[in-house]
């Protein structure tokens, strides 16, 4: 299934402003977070631990968001939903959905020319 991984640079714009350093430096700390968080909800699946895959999906929705990743985000809330209402396996399609959606984004936000990006926001 194909990720849609572009980040909302309108809703980031609003956040932090259109200096392109300071979207640099939270694009870089959210690829930091999530590269992180994806380690360790992959290492959650195969322990099988379910109380885990609710905690890296909630760290994952509150970082997408916050930058304006809007697929990972909402796909992480849902996992994290499914989770809380106890209605998740393990080997749930939805945490390799996710992790799929963070590595598309995470390789949008290597190849992304922020300049160019913030410039289309005119």
């Amino acid at each position: 299934m194909h990720q849609d991984p572009r980040i909302d640079f309108v809703w980031l714009t609003a956040m932090v402003g259109r200096n392109p350093d300071t979207v640099a430096e939270m694009l870089e700390e959210f690829a930091g977070s999530a590269s992180r968080d994806a380690a360790a909800l992959r290492a959650a699946r195969t322990a099988r631990n379910a109380d885990d895959i609710q905690y890296f999906a909630h760290r994952i929705k509150g970082a997408s968001k916050l930058i304006g990743a809007v697929v990972c985000g909402e796909i992480a809330e849902a996992l994290e939903e499914k989770a809380m209402r106890e209605d998740i396996l393990c080997d749930d399609p939805g945490v390799e959905h996710l992790l799929t959606a963070i590595d598309a984004t995470l390789g949008f936000i290597r190849e992304a020319n922020i300049e160019s990006e913030l410039k289309g926001l005119d």
